[in-house]
């Protein structure tokens, strides 16, 4: 058993509340589902437009952190209608916070009537991967890739990686971690290099801008989302790409770098080959303004453990 607590906070421009039974169910990043939870109840006091409603209750389960809400309301009369703009999903146990927004196709929020659908769904994503591009440090006209992970709060972050980065801003704090191919040299044995300093100060000038624009130098940084596989959640594809690393690092006969088939760019799209992501997808994301994406691939056991 769980204790969530629910804020429910309702648009302002209905001209009438709701007073039916409304319905929630939470799906964590595992896709553990819960029973369908009741917020509201008939004869209770009414959501009123633009007012808030805080329910807190014991939800069957153990639940990592959520990614997913739906929301149903039954008996809304054929003339009422009412306004959802947010839900803030806690888990007291795990202090795991979401907050599901329902005003993205409409300022007012999202409308629930029996014209409308019944159930409305949102999804909050407990992380995001990105296949990264950037200047070269001492090279600018020439790019680096990498691959960053941003995730949704302190907790997601440090379930999948202890030692993540975060920009420090105090009030809207980002989460994240970094990792790419490196080598001091052609010739030499290629590492994967969890948060380099470069690609660390890249990606946090981009989530941040106005905090860290002109304290680092690169103007050029392009970055595309990589959606999970089927089946697959945004956490387990974060966790996938962190141990492919890791397992990359076990390795004693690792590949040498050389401008063809064993630079960052290589590695990126060697890394995803090996979790599975056809060379169409990979070809479309690994590609950057005027650079075509890096076709050579490594051997991709080097991905697993030796």
């Amino acid at each position: 058993m769980a204790r969530f607590k629910f804020l429910v906070k309702t648009g302002g421009c209905s001209p009438s509340g709701t007073f039916s039974d409304v319905w929630c169910r939470i799906v964590d990043w595992r896709g553990m589902e819960s029973p369908e939870i009741q917020i509201h109840r008939i004869g209770e006091e009414g959501l009123e437009p633009g007012t808030s409603m805080t329910v807190l209750l014991d939800v069957p389960g153990d639940y990592d952190p959520v990614a997913e809400i739906e929301v149903r309301t039954d008996n809304t009369p054929e003339d009422s209608f009412w306004l959802l703009e947010k839900i803030e999903v806690t888990n007291l146990d795990t202090r795991d916070e979401c907050s599901f927004a329902f005003n993205d196709n409409s300022s007012a929020g999202e409308l629930f009537s029996t014209l409308n659908e019944v159930v409305h769904r949102r999804t909050a994503p407990a992380a995001e991967v990105f296949w990264c591009a950037r200047d070269l440090s001492v090279y600018p006209d020439q790019n680096h890739h990498f691959l960053a992970i941003m995730f949704r709060n302190r907790n997601a972050a440090a379930l999948m990686y202890p030692e993540y980065l975060t920009d420090t801003d105090p009030v809207n704090g980002h989460y994240f971690m970094t990792l790419g191919g490196y080598a001091e040299g052609t010739g030499k044995m290629m590492c994967c290099q969890f948060n380099q300093e470069d690609d660390a100060d890249t990606f946090r000038t981009y989530l941040n801008t106005g905090k860290f624009f002109g304290s680092w130098y690169d103007m050029d940084y392009e970055r595309h989302l990589i959606q999970p596989l089927n089946g697959k959640s945004e956490l387990e594809l974060a966790e996938s790409i962190i141990r492919a690393g890791k397992c990359f690092m076990m390795h004693e006969n690792r590949p040498e770098a050389c401008q063809q088939a064993g630079n960052c760019a290589t590695f990126v799209n060697s890394l995803l080959a090996a979790l599975g992501y056809s060379s169409g997808y990979r070809t479309e994301r690994g590609t950057f303004w005027v650079a075509p994406c890096e076709e050579n691939l490594m051997d991709i056991s080097f991905f697993s453990p030796p």
